[in-house]
């Protein structure tokens, strides 16, 4: 009991002595660890740098929108709560019911976001400013202007102005800078308050960064793009136009495309950039390699001929067949026809390591190093791992994956003169206060062949577009040099029936390019062809750019466009593209040759009964070769015009050997082919004798002789 007694008069004097010694010994102490307690700091944010055009119009830059932020662990919060609840609703437009949700469901205990973006009256503002724990702060967001041009080059931010696509995603830590702090103070009701005299660190405000693409030409090119994919029926589609001299993208388009102000409204996949995302076997396109590495060695010259006969034959164990015999034909013509029997006899001449080498110097089998995310590096498989049939089928754009980039930039160093450029997007960033703090300094990566090889090839691949499988890529006035392609889709170890991969990629002027551009579409329906689907998006993309282009003036005779259209033009000279995709390796002998004689254009008498002849390719030929040509073909004249040369009503009936006197070697070949007859030709031109003579039963050689 005493000892309690003790106690009890002890404490209270222990307490008291504590209590003297904290407030007059400890006191500033005491009140510096409170100030402590109570500081805290406010980032101030830094601005993110704006994107701008080649123009300098701003294409992205940052807007000041308000958010309410609650901590709910302050007191008073908790009390009057559905009070609290129906002011909060009427400042966000947010239920009462999805409020508490988010309140119970936080996943900082002390830090929610209620609502972004709002818009406050001076009475609600005040009611919000009175809720416990309740602040309203500034903050910056993202916005896009012409939202729905160019979103694949620009990309877009997250809630967190975090770069996630594009260049926003390239040059996210150049744009963000870095953000300031200034000290506060947190009273009570966990508000915080400026410090009067604080500390403050200004925030460094992000660079702004120049692209190389004109938001005009950008939405032109999607607009063409968008509606040549539709009236097409492709799945995705991608173009992209470039400088060929310099790398600096002129513009970069996809469909499907999104809007940049509501990405999250598409499925991820119509956000992908396909322009360097997607590989492909590219097909025709592809031959510029084996053009390129046949004349850098010495192992072709232009004059040399190629005997491709009758549209079939057997290379490396593999069938190849073009879909009309072209017979004897110089490798300009090659070129032009998209012969892959020519190509395929060049590839056993070219050597496996030279070869390899020239794709590796024109930028395949690597990334080309352009300024934007995700670029992949196709496929090129070393010479150590080819079999027999490897060569022949590259030489024709199979067993190769190449992004469209890549291809555009190995045809933009045929138009440069052999050099391959490094592509690139943006061409400057400056600070905020506008002063330049780099610029690009346009470079080549390497020669990959000599100016006199560009020289050399660079006639027929105009030819391809002035006669060949391109005519609908030619422009009013300005020459046009390019290359279609047409690739059957490969899935799962085999090539998939009825599903194709157009393309073409040319440039502009021919003989003094300024735009190299490239279109592929991804399964087409209305055409499998380069020459129907791709090639008319690039000549309409090329006329309404060219009034843009000061320096690009229209010359010569204007092209009949119409004429460039013609869908009996295209198909016939187009055929040889499929015919590439159907014998492509691992095609069997039946399905190559049913595929080539029922391709448009084909005159095979398992598929046609009827060929309907063109006016402009009776017009060739004098009235009684064009009367002869059509009954060797054992068909009905049915073309207007052609009364006088033929009866329309005449259907004539032909036994024997028929009578090929005047006609050109491709298409006398190619009448004896549909017979059986193999054909040996001697000289260049059209027939002047054969042996058998006509009427004389044909052996199992006929011997043409050609002047």
């Amino acid at each position: 009991m005493y000892m309690t007694l003790a106690l009890m008069t002890v404490i209270p004097f222990i307490v008291a002595v504590q209590v003297i010694r904290l407030g007059l010994l400890e006191n500033d102490e005491l009140r510096k660890i409170g100030e402590r307690q109570a500081r805290t700091e406010i980032e101030i944010p830094a601005l993110r740098g704006t994107i701008r055009d080649a123009a300098n119009r701003v294409l992205a830059d940052d807007r000041v929108r308000e958010i309410i932020v609650i901590d709910p662990t302050v007191d008073g919060f908790q009390q009057n709560l559905m009070r609290h609840y129906a002011v909060l609703s009427k400042a966000t437009g947010l239920s009462v019911n999805t409020i508490d949700r988010r309140v119970r469901g936080r996943e900082s205990k002390k830090y929610l976001v209620l609502s972004r973006d709002v818009t406050l009256n001076e009475d609600t503002r005040s009611a919000v400013q009175k809720i416990p724990g309740v602040s309203i702060r500034k903050e910056f967001s993202r916005h896009y202007n012409y939202g729905r041009s160019g979103p694949h080059v620009r990309g877009y931010v997250d809630i967190d102005m975090k770069g996630l696509e594009g260049v926003e995603k390239q040059y996210d830590e150049i744009l963000s800078g870095k953000p300031g702090r200034r000290v506060a103070i947190r009273d009570r009701r966990g508000v915080r308050k400026m410090l009067p005299g604080g500390k403050v660190i200004e925030p460094q405000h992000g660079e702004s960064i120049k692209l190389t693409i004109n938001i005009v030409h950008q939405t032109i090119m999607e607009e063409e793009l968008a509606s040549g994919s539709e009236a097409a029926g492709a799945t995705w589609s991608s173009a992209i136009a470039l400088d060929p001299f310099t790398g600096a993208i002129l513009a970069m388009a996809n469909y499907p495309s999104y809007d940049l102000n509501h990405p999250a409204g598409v499925p991820t996949v119509n956000r992908k950039n396909r322009s360097i995302v997607n590989r492909f076997e590219p097909g025709s396109t592809f031959k510029l390699i084996a053009a390129v590495t046949a004349i850098e060695t010495g192992v072709v010259a232009m004059s040399d001929t190629f005997d491709t006969g009758a549209g079939y034959d057997r290379i490396a164990g593999w069938p190849v067949r073009d879909t009309r015999g072209h017979g004897r034909i110089p490798f300009t013509e090659v070129i032009s026809l998209s012969s892959n029997i020519g190509f395929a006899q060049l590839s056993e001449d070219l050597d496996h390591g030279a070869y390899y080498q020239y794709a590796r110097a024109l930028g395949f089998g690597q990334t080309l190093g352009i300024d934007l995310p995700g670029e992949v590096s196709g496929k090129l498989i070393r010479p150590s791992s080819w079999s027999g049939s490897t060569l022949s089928s590259m030489s024709r754009g199979y067993g190769i994956d190449a992004t469209a980039l890549q291809l555009l930039v190995a045809y933009s160093a045929l138009a440069n003169g052999g050099l391959v450029v490094k592509p690139f997007i943006v061409s400057e960033r400056f600070d905020h206060a506008g002063n330049t703090v780099w610029k690009i300094r346009p470079d080549s990566i390497r020669r990959a062949f000599s100016r006199e090889t560009a020289a050399t090839l660079l006639p027929a691949f105009e030819n391809v577009v002035i006669s060949g499988t391109a005519r609908t890529a030619q422009l009013r006035g300005v020459r046009v040099a390019g290359k279609t392609g047409t690739a059957k889709k490969a899935a799962n170890g085999s090539y998939s029936s009825g599903k194709y991969r157009a393309s073409f990629v040319g440039f502009f002027p021919a003989e003094n390019p300024r735009v190299a551009m490239i279109v592929v579409m991804d399964e087409p329906r209305s055409s499998i062809y380069g020459g129907h689907t791709a090639a008319p998006v690039f000549q309409k993309i090329a006329e309404r750019w060219i009034p843009l282009f000061p320096d690009i003036q229209r010359t010569g005779r204007p092209v009949d466009l119409q004429e460039a259209r013609s869908e009996q033009d295209s198909e016939k000279d187009a055929a040889a593209e499929v015919t590439a995709a159907a014998c492509a390796p691992g095609a069997t002998d039946a399905t190559c040759a049913t595929a080539a004689a029922c391709a448009p254009g084909a005159a095979d008498p398992m598929c046609v009964t009827e060929v309907t002849m063109r006016i402009s390719d009776a017009a060739n030929f004098p009235a009684e070769i064009a009367r002869r040509r059509l009954s060797l073909l054992n068909v009905q004249n049915t073309i207007s015009g052609m009364e006088g040369r033929h009866d329309s009503n005449e259907k004539i009936e032909t036994t024997g050997m028929p009578d090929l006197i005047g006609m050109g070697a491709r298409d006398a070949s190619f009448i004896l082919a549909l017979r059986g007859i193999r054909v040996r030709l001697e000289g260049n031109g059209r027939v002047v004798s054969q042996s058998p003579l006509p009427g004389k039963k044909p052996g199992e050689n006929v011997l043409l002789r050609l002047r």
